[in-house]
């Protein structure tokens, strides 16, 4: 079995070669390394959070949510939670998934700005006014 390291870095398990495609489940091991390695990293906080006797039930679930993403996705996952509790699961998703919506909302803001009309001689009033109550 790989470790969660292998397989984040290769992208490929033993028996499938890429599970980029959406309809190509995520194999139940990379969900099983993925909650060794929360448990190195939160120690008794993710015990406390899976105990025992619902592990497999969080297992499942997990598997059934991931099903679709890339290790590109768990990577990044990984790498944006840092808090001190570990994720849930929607936090988890959510951490997976670009933030494109972000950069999409700046870039229309930006493409809107760049259109407004421009008056030089009213802008360098509006800086003379904000200078003078600056001093």
């Amino acid at each position: 079995m790989q470790t969660i390291n292998e397989i984040i870095s290769t992208g490929q398990s033993h028996e499938h070669q890429s599970v980029s495609e959406e309809t190509e489940a995520m194999p139940l091991h990379w969900v099983s390394a993925l909650f060794d390695r929360l448990h190195a990293r939160y120690g008794t906080k993710w015990m406390h959070q899976y105990p025992t006797k619902l592990e497999q039930l969080a297992l499942t679930e997990w598997h059934e949510k991931l099903s679709g993403m890339t290790a590109e996705d768990i990577r990044r996952g990984l790498d944006r939670w840092d808090g001190d509790w570990p994720p849930s699961l929607p936090e988890f998703v959510k951490a997976c998934k670009p933030s494109t919506v972000q950069s999409t909302a700046c870039h229309r803001k930006a493409e809107v700005t760049s259109r407004l009309p421009v008056n030089k001689e009213l802008a360098k009033q509006y800086i003379e006014e904000m200078h003078s109550v600056l001093r």
